[in-house]
């Protein structure tokens, strides 16, 4: 039963770095460079479609760039355009590497990503790009890396008002320490990420928040790791998430050892 549970926590991990690069840059950085963005950000409101997050660039950045003047001022805004758009298309090229399950490429893709975005102040950007590449690193079994790259998000997106990143950096950290038998810290974790997704009514967050928390209990304690999945399950249908509900159902039946 264990290899079967490892064999599904990959995948977990897979699917989770699928949910993370759902949350595409572009819109984000095509608002940003028309200059038509809110310096006060978005980010404290529910997000009405996670596959188009509102991103918004550091707002003393915006301020800063709005005082200057003459060539440096047009200078600097062009060296934070030309760091956009060169962090965006490699992080596309990561993208495309993960798809592929080449997580090694897209590792390596998310890190050149960085050395731009990180130079724009385009937090948002940095916190998501962060995530992927935690996630690239996790599913190579390397955490210590993994562990460092989702707690630079997390200070990252606690930082500038990420609640949905924030969320996110949570869920990864959550599987890290479970895979060091760290469990009650990973339930910690777990516990603050269902707070947030509920501020957010971020219900599919909630559901996979559930999910793991099974996932952590599923040796320790089996009755209570089949309420959770049973309540993850129960958000999945309300929903109607049938990739989720497929996923939970599986761990439903290792509980009841009908696989």
């Amino acid at each position: 039963m264990e290899k079967r549970i490892n064999t599904l926590l990959i995948s977990l991990i897979f699917f989770l770095s699928m949910t993370f690069l759902s949350l595409s840059l572009t819109m984000g950085l095509a608002r940003s460079i028309q200059g038509r963005i809110d310096p006060a950000g978005t980010e404290h409101q529910a997000p009405t479609n996670l596959n188009h997050p509102r991103i918004s660039l550091d707002p003393t950045a915006v301020a800063n760039r709005r005082i200057m003047t003459g060539a440096g001022s047009a200078h600097r805004q062009d060296g934070i355009l030309t760091d956009l758009f060169e962090g965006n298309n490699l992080f596309n090229q990561g993208v495309k590497l993960n798809e592929e399950k080449d997580f090694t490429g897209a590792a390596e893709k998310f890190k050149q990503a960085l050395t731009h975005l990180e130079k724009s102040g385009h937090f948002q950007s940095i916190a998501l790009t962060n995530l992927n590449l935690a996630i690239c690193y996790q599913t190579l079994q390397e955490g210590q890396k993994a562990l460092g790259h989702f707690q630079t998000a997390l200070e990252i997106a606690r930082k500038n008002s990420l609640p949905k990143y924030e969320a996110k950096a949570l869920q990864g950290k959550s599987l890290i320490f479970h895979a060091v038998d760290k469990r009650d810290e990973a339930m910690t974790y777990l516990d603050e990420a269902i707070k947030i997704h509920r501020l957010l009514a971020d219900v599919p967050g909630e559901a996979l928040d559930w999910l793991i928390k099974g996932i952590i209990e599923l040796t320790r304690d089996p009755d209570r790791a089949r309420s959770y999945f049973e309540c993850a399950l129960g958000l999945s249908e309300e929903i109607g998430d049938l990739v989720l509900t497929r996923k939970i159902s599986r761990y439903l039946e290792i509980k009841r050892g009908s696989i």
